[in-house]
């Protein structure tokens, strides 16, 4: 406002009555009133003539009596602009009219507002000189060759992983139990609440009775759904209700094992002889799923061995490079000769060295490269599944496949996915019976340097065609 005498009275009453408020929420109140009504006849901003913001004025601000703005601050996007100059584009008035235009329609007279200091553009790229657009990347077609039937590579198509129990009954052997250690939790175990006044309260995961209990029944129903074929939801008619029995019976052998495990003294460094504390375990789903894999292993299912483990297999159970035909514009493209189809698109220069050693390598019968091929492995990042895309799959000599891993960089989940690649993808494919023999045969190797492709893709092979004789 331009100085005190030009205040008109009706706000000066209004300024004076917010400054003698007893709080300053109130006078904040009365303050927002006078700007809430900015312009309004008979009302306290009916006087207002020039508002001035420390900050900016963006959203939320509905003055229709806005004519000027001028900007003293920097504008760090061109968002900001467009929010600030938008407070001045209400309209004060719709009742004036123009005269009917030809087709007999009336237009409201245009209203201008003054905005100056603000770098608003109204159309971004306005006035820069035309340039030619930029022409498409080039695509490159990636298809089956017809002729090449005998370089078809296929692969299991793997859900999940699961164990088979031979009978409905198994027990823990107390001597099969190894050390046990929880991973650090990444949910909270402890919670303390504690007000302005009174005393704290600590509300903790630590085992009551009662809690122990659910914990353990938990912990025996995760073991249970690992020994069975299906899961209740995904079952119905007489096949699920077989299946629904047999994880009925398996948990009571569950339960038992639970107990003696979380006893015994090799698990997590249980000293005391109570039991240990199996709630902060069943809350993280990480250190969960290791706690049933940790039990299984030591069990007895009446064979002397631990439960065979097997894979779950979608529909249909195995694919292949056959009926493939797509389109991409990746940069790094390779002509393969030794696969059925016709290219390999690669991501990086490592990959596209890499497709070009396998291509060459002796030992290599067939390969492909894995893009847009749709085919994933289930992998467990610590709290959750995931699914892992191979790079390449190879055919060797000696019947066995290769999966070939290039890896630039690595992070938790590409570690991840290495061990359940090792650890569970392939033992569980080599022992599921519905798969054809050479589909059973799986190895995995990496390929991380790209001034020693060859080298690394050679020992790689050389490990796996050993694996395949013993």
């Amino acid at each position: 406002m331009a100085k005190d005498d030009a205040i008109p009275d009706p706000l000066k009453a209004l300024l004076v009555q917010a400054a003698g408020l007893d709080s300053k929420k109130d006078a904040e109140a009365a303050v927002r009133e006078m700007l809430n009504t900015v312009g309004k006849p008979g009302q306290p901003g009916a006087e207002v003539r020039c508002v001035v913001s420390v900050a900016m004025l963006t959203e939320g601000w509905d003055a229709r009596t806005v004519t000027h703005i001028v900007g003293f601050r920097a504008f760090s996007t061109q968002l900001l602009c467009e929010q600030v100059t938008g407070r001045a584009l209400r309209r004060t008035s719709y009742d004036a009219l123009r005269q009917p235009d030809a087709d007999g329609r009336q237009r409201l007279e245009p209203e201008y507002a003054d905005v100056v200091g603000i770098p608003f553009e109204f159309m971004p790229g306005a006035g820069q000189p035309n340039t030619a657009p930029q022409p498409p990347k080039p695509r490159t077609r990636v298809y089956t060759v017809e002729g090449r039937r005998h370089l078809r590579v296929s692969w299991p198509q793997v859900t999940e992983y699961v164990r088979t129990a031979p009978q409905g009954q198994f027990a823990l052997e107390l001597n099969r139990v190894e050390r046990w250690t929880p991973k650090p939790q990444k949910t909270a175990t402890t919670t303390a609440l504690s007000g302005s006044v009174g005393e704290e309260a600590i509300i903790s995961s630590r085992a009551d009775s009662e809690r122990q209990r659910t914990a353990q029944m938990l912990l025996a129903a995760e073991i249970a759904r690992h020994l069975t074929t299906g899961e209740p939801n995904r079952d119905s008619g007489e096949q699920g209700e077989v299946r629904q029995q047999g994880r009925n019976s398996l948990f009571r052998s569950a339960l038992a094992a639970v107990g003696q495990w979380a006893a015994h003294p090799d698990v997590a460094g249980n000293t005391t002889g109570e039991p240990y504390d199996l709630r902060s375990i069943v809350a993280d789903p990480a250190n969960r799923l290791d706690a049933a894999e940790a039990i299984l292993g030591a069990c007895d299912f009446g064979t002397k061995q631990e439960s065979p483990r097997r894979a779950r297999l979608a529909q249909p159970p195995v694919a292949d490079t056959a009926r493939v035909d797509f389109e991409t514009t990746l940069a790094h493209i390779y002509e393969a000769a030794r696969s059925e189809l016709s290219h390999a698109a690669c991501h990086s220069r490592l990959e596209l060295l890499c497709a070009q050693a396998l291509d060459d390598h002796r030992r290599v019968a067939a390969w492909v490269r894995n893009f847009q091929l749709g085919w994933t492995i289930p992998y467990w990042d610590e709290t959750v599944w995931r699914r892992y895309e191979p790079d390449f799959v190879a055919r060797l000599d000696g019947g066995i496949n290769l999966i070939v891993e290039c890896k630039g960089a690595w992070d938790d989940k590409a570690t991840a996915a290495q061990h359940w690649t090792e650890h569970h993808w392939i033992p569980c494919v080599a022992s599921t019976d519905a798969l054809a023999d050479e589909l059973q045969r799986w190895h995995y190797g990496v390929i991380d340097d790209p001034h020693s492709v060859r080298h690394q893709l050679n020992l790689a092979i050389t490990a796996a065609l050993a694996k395949g004789a013993m």
